[in-house]
């Protein structure tokens, strides 16, 4: 909290201020948008647990065409919530596909790397903590130095090189899961993991935000968290699906796990794909 409470002050120094036309919000569009993502959120959690098929089903279907409405409406309205041209460069675009894939790979290893932790390898709360500290712990060591980077060698690179170390880092994870081996053969691979992280986090948001004119960017950023969060969210949903199909038992168990983690390394491979997608395209 006190170095949340320094942040906002120095930001109001040291931070830009941008404004754009002052529109109302469209409760319809905002509704469906809630209403869109909710639903399908959902039906991919209750698809892992529910005994009677039809309601994730339903939920899926409302979800669908809740969003589909809000599409073809964001086309005709005059202000529109999520503005559609903004997609026509491929920069912005791919930027926030590449963020989605980021975010569910690695929310996905959130929800199950401290269960894992904690029941196979008996770790209490406080242990499973610090365990996390070589993957998490990068973030403020690496994304600096990312920023200086993406200056240097441009988005689509460091953000590709990012991904592809998350992908390294859970593959590795599951292999040595596998082979039952001791927590400090895991250090290496969580931090790599990290580091990819803390590399294609920033490299892909400032490819998303640095592409748009300062008009809309706060639409475009309002977008791009939509992309993250919604990334988090529906990979921890996949993930639990990719556990509940491959697990054997209910219970938090090494093979459920590391079919998780390969399913978060190809969701980060497929992401890498998304990001090199974005070289060369600032006016495209």
């Amino acid at each position: 909290m006190p170095l949340g409470l320094i942040v906002i002050g120095l930001s109001r120094f040291y931070l830009p201020e941008s404004t754009g036309v002052a529109t109302p919000i469209n409760l319809t569009d905002a509704g469906l948008s809630m209403l869109a993502m909710t639903a399908i959120i959902w039906a991919l959690a209750a698809s892992s647990t529910s005994i009677n098929g039809l309601g994730p089903f339903v939920g899926l279907i409302i979800g669908l065409v809740a969003g589909t409405w809000f599409i073809k409406r964001q086309q005709h309205v005059v202000a529109p919530l999520m503005p559609l041209t903004l997609f026509k460069k491929r920069i912005f675009t791919m930027g926030n596909v590449a963020t989605f894939l980021l975010y569910a790979a690695m929310y996905g290893v959130v929800f199950f790397l401290p269960q894992f932790l904690q029941v196979v390898q008996h770790d209490n709360a406080w242990e499973a903590g610090l365990s996390l500290l070589p993957w998490t712990g990068t973030l403020v060591l690496v994304a600096p130095f990312a920023g200086k980077a993406v200056d240097l060698y441009g988005e689509a690179i460091v953000a590709v090189i990012g991904l592809l170390s998350q992908t390294f880092g859970y593959f590795m994870l599951g292999y040595l899961v596998a082979n039952h081996v001791a927590y400090v053969m895991m250090i290496a691979p969580l931090a790599i993991a990290g580091m990819g992280l803390s590399m294609a986090g920033p490299a892909l948001q400032h490819a998303v935000l640095g592409g748009v004119s300062p008009a809309v960017i706060g639409k475009a950023a309002g977008i791009y968290n939509v992309f993250r969060l919604l990334g988090g969210a529906a990979g921890t949903a996949i993930a639990v699906v990719v556990f509940t199909v491959s697990s054997r038992v209910p219970a938090m168990n090494a093979i459920g796990f590391q079919t998780v983690m390969f399913s978060t390394a190809l969701i980060s491979a497929i992401g890498a794909g998304c990001a090199w997608q974005i070289r060369n395209s600032k006016n495209l």
